[in-house]
């Protein structure tokens, strides 16, 4: 079976350059001549050794950098084809060069700049992918770690397949087309409708997900024919493999008489199955066009085109839970392995047997060439002799695969051996593995992103920073009025106009302060921004048909004797059963897994069949609902998830958690909001001070909502609600619902960062004008220790790598710190061991200069 979807993941962009050429050549110019395209052009020399430039190289690069300048050359960017080529040959002796650099820093295992010495300390204990060996005798393989080694084999052996499946599943699509036409023409033969065939309905869905995938070798297509059969045309079809056709004895086909099922061939989707965006009604359609012959015995199709339409929705699911933003420089992915840069040989073959993930032969060597790759490729496939058709377009896959590495000499003289695209794929690594490892050793003594555990160098460093800015914001509110300020205030810290885009409190460094306590426009300005808070909510939404029949009893005279009582008597009726989908807590989007994504059930689920997860009772990544065991997607009604959320806020005190964090898988799970779990939203929907404007937009119901599950009493409330269901600190929790009928809802406050007790954590209240409590009065430790605590600031549900809330104030000064020391480290690394002037006459640097204007006339076309 073919499949339709591949998933890749690239470590590295620049290998992505040697692929290209698996399928086809990517070279503009190139001279049709081997020995000229191989001859080295220019030699790079360094402690000993030397590398050498082709002819093809400089095409190669002249063609990338072109093409990255041709998007502005048509908008008028003046640049010659020979400035391009200058770039070009000047980046690629760069390159080489810096690539022996980085060889001889990854072997010796420190770096100097600004005569401070650096040291890869982790790398120094690694193993190797090649034994240890003098810089002058070293290649790139010598100086990758075995992950690194391992993940750069891994992905030329998945580019390989992933080409191949592109051949055979062109190729089996035009084989079926020419199954289908071959055996249906026939002179007395008459197709008078096709239709799917019932294991295609019963796989076809009414409603997909956007970006879930469809198995196209399941949607399969029967042809209902009738006229009269001679025995040839009986003999033709029986050979074709289709055998449906009954005939009476005048040899003329019954009234059930058809052909197939087929495979439908992408050639005949007049509407190809797409389920890229949300949509409602969406239409896949199948035609086919009768091939017969006419009368000079022509080949013709016939002008009746006949459609097979079939509906279906495409419906968003809600976001994947936002999940952490640190980030690993150190994590090598291989398919669904997880790997660290400095694992053992042991480790990393256990890690990929946990994933059935096959990289090296029964003699340990993973450098496989296209016959050994071939053969595993038809083993991955679980196609066996039986499979002839199968193995042959696999075969005819790696022949042209072959046939295009050839034209663009990436093979070897004689043989099919990938050594060329290896090594080059190593070199690539090479260059990124110096950029992350002298990164990583400059920033050390600051920060281990591995750990989490900061010096304190880096608290030093934090804290003169956060003085900074400190000073900075302050200074705008200087000689403004009160009014001036508040205006100010909310407009740059809480809401940007009227929309959702909220400032993120891990940025905010000043809470201004009021000479007095007059009365403004929105209340007292004190008061009036430590009343802001944010909420996230639970919202599930009546069905459609329920809202109709509640309208349709109660009418629109609210005023009405009884109307209210009559509502809530409705709505508790119809709350009983309006359900909600239950999302995945798990659901990861990129998740790649046959059974799910396209409804394979040849094929397993990988996250089930992985041992170490699947007992875990987590469902598998791929799936955005949970299933029950039929495979339908699981609903709750109002009130399972309402004890849900009772029974965890009830336990949180016992847990040592907030009401929010126990709240906060909730606000996943059960939701018809998406919009409160997008990255957008973060801290949640911003809900302003009852004495305040309301700018938000949001229903007065929700903001009266709002307001009581912060404690706040509200007079004269538009709708019927619950009590509120505990107050622990600033997280409540509320339900109440809406009026009309929309929708039930669970609101709980989220954050409420101007409160007076949070200004006053660890007894500083650093952003106050108070003498006696401001930044003047607090000592170096009470401000770090103060803004290492602010966790206000966090949005939402981002964690760090240990399931760790941290989006502090220090944090968000810490990581800008830490990036900006590593781009500088780097650069300096490059500053002091790459010279600027390689292609100017440097002694590093060996040109044939005729060739090489040889090769810029021929770019020139002179």
């Amino acid at each position: 079976m073919v499949k339709k979807k591949t998933l890749l993941l690239i470590w590295i962009l620049a290998i992505c350059t040697v692929f290209a050429t698996l399928i086809t050549g990517c070279s503009v110019v190139r001279k049709n001549e081997e020995r000229a395209l191989t001859k080295p052009i220019v030699t790079v020399s360094y402690g000993g050794k030397d590398i050498n430039i082709s002819r093809n190289e400089l095409y190669s690069a002249y063609n990338t950098y072109y093409q990255q300048y041709s998007q502005y050359i048509q908008y008028g960017l003046n640049i010659t084809a020979e400035e391009i080529w200058d770039i070009a040959l000047q980046s690629t002796i760069n390159e080489k060069y810096r690539l022996m650099k980085a060889q001889e820093t990854l072997l010796r295992g420190d770096f100097t700049v600004n005569d401070k010495t650096y040291t890869f300390t982790e790398r120094n204990a690694a193993p190797l992918a090649g034994a240890k060996v003098a810089f002058s005798d070293s290649t790139s393989k010598d100086v990758l770690t075995l992950a690194e080694y391992t993940y750069a084999v891994y992905n030329i052996h998945q580019s390989v397949y992933s080409s191949a499946d592109s051949y055979v599943a062109t190729a089996y699509q035009q084989d079926l087309v020419k199954k289908i036409n071959g055996s249906i023409e026939q002179d007395k033969f008459e197709v008078i409708k096709i239709d799917f065939d019932s294991e295609t309905y019963d796989y076809l869905k009414k409603e997909y997900y956007v970006g879930q995938g469809i198995d196209t070798d399941r949607i399969k297509m029967i042809f209902y024919v009738e006229g009269t059969f001679d025995a040839a045309a009986l003999e033709t079809l029986t050979k074709t493999g289709v055998n449906h056709i009954t005939v009476d004895a005048d040899n003329k086909a019954t009234e059930d008489s058809y052909i197939g099922p087929f495979i439908v061939p992408e050639a005949n989707y007049k509407t190809a199955f797409s389920s890229a965006a949300a949509a409602t009604g969406s239409l896949l359609e199948l035609t086919y066009q009768k091939k017969a012959k006419d009368s000079s015995g022509e080949v013709v199709y016939s002008s009746l085109e006949l459609v097979t339409p079939y509906s279906y929705d495409v419906t968003a699911p809600r976001p994947a839970l936002p999940t952490s933003t640190a980030t690993n420089s150190d994590l090598i992915v291989i398919g669904e392995a997880r790997l660290d840069r400095y694992a053992s040989k042991q480790t990393i073959d256990a890690e990929l047997a946990k994933y059935d993930i096959s990289i090296y032969d029964a003699n340990g060597n993973a450098e496989l060439d296209l016959t050994q790759l071939l053969a595993k490729y038809i083993e991955k496939n679980k196609w066996v002799s039986t499979d002839a058709d199968e193995i042959k377009r696999a075969k005819e896959a790696f022949r042209k695969i072959e046939d295009n590495l050839r034209k663009n000499y990436r093979l070897e003289e004689d043989n099919n051996k990938l050594t060329l695209l290896y090594y080059q794929t190593f070199d690539s690594i090479v260059l990124s593995v110096i950029s992350e490892e002298v990164k990583k050793a400059g920033t050390l003594s600051l920060w281990n992103d591995k750990t989490g555990v900061a010096t304190a160098d880096m608290d030093n460093l934090v804290y003169e920073q956060f003085m900074k800015l400190y000073a900075a914001e302050k200074l705008k509110y200087d000689g403004l009025t009160d009014e001036e300020k508040l205006v100010l205030f909310r407009e740059t810290s809480i809401v940007v106009a009227s929309s959702q885009t909220y400032k993120n409190y891990d940025t905010f460094y000043y809470y201004p302060g009021f000479s007095d306590d007059g009365t403004l426009e929105y209340g007292t300005a004190n008061e009036y921004l430590s009343n802001g808070f944010y909420v996230y909510q639970i919202n599930i939404s009546y069905e459609t048909e329920y809202v109709n029949a509640i309208l349709d009893i109660i009418g629109s005279n609210t005023k009405a004797d009884g109307y209210d009582t009559l509502k809530r008597q409705l709505q508790e009726f119809f709350e009983s059963k309006t359900l909600t989908k239950v999302s995945n807590e798990n659901y990861n989007p990129d998740y790649d897994c046959p059974l799910h994504e396209l409804g394979d059930t040849d094929e397993d689920c990988k996250w089930e069949t992985d041992p170490e997860n699947k007992n875990d009772g987590k469902i598998c990544p791929s799936l955005a609902y949970v299933l029950d065991a039929d495979g339908a997607i699981v609903k709750a009604g109002n009130a399972e998830i309402e004890a849900a959320v009772i029974a965890a806020i009830d336990a949180a005190a016992a847990e040592g958690i907030t009401v929010f964090e126990a709240m906060e898988k909730f606000v996943y799970r059960y939701n018809d909001d998406p919009g409160i779990t997008s990255s957008a939203v973060q801290n949640g929907y911003y809900i302003s001070p009852l004495n305040g404007k309301d700018r938000s937009g949001f229903a007065k119901e929700f903001v009266a909502a709002a307001h009581l599950a912060n404690g706040e009493s509200i007079t004269g409330t538009p709708f019927d609600g619950k009590a509120d269901l505990l107050t622990t600190g600033l997280a409540k929790a509320y339900f109440w619902r809406a009026d009309p009928t929309s929708s039930i809802q669970l609101i709980i406050v989220s954050r409420a960062p101007f409160a007076t007790d949070v200004w006053a954590q660890n007894g500083v209240e650093l952003f106050g004008e108070d003498t006696a409590k401001g930044v003047a009065a607090a000592t170096k430790d009470e401000i770090i220790a103060y803004i290492k605590d602010f966790k206000l600031a966090i949005n939402g549900h981002v964690k760090d790598a240990n399931g760790v809330i941290d989006a502090t104030i220090y944090s968000a000064i810490r990581d800008k710190l830490v990036t900006d020391k590593k781009t500088l480290v780097y650069s300096d690394w490059n500053r002091e061991n790459v010279p600027t002037d390689l292609n100017d006459g440097n002694s590093a640097v060996t040109k044939d200069e005729k060739i090489l204007e040889e090769i810029l006339k021929e770019i020139k076309g002179e």
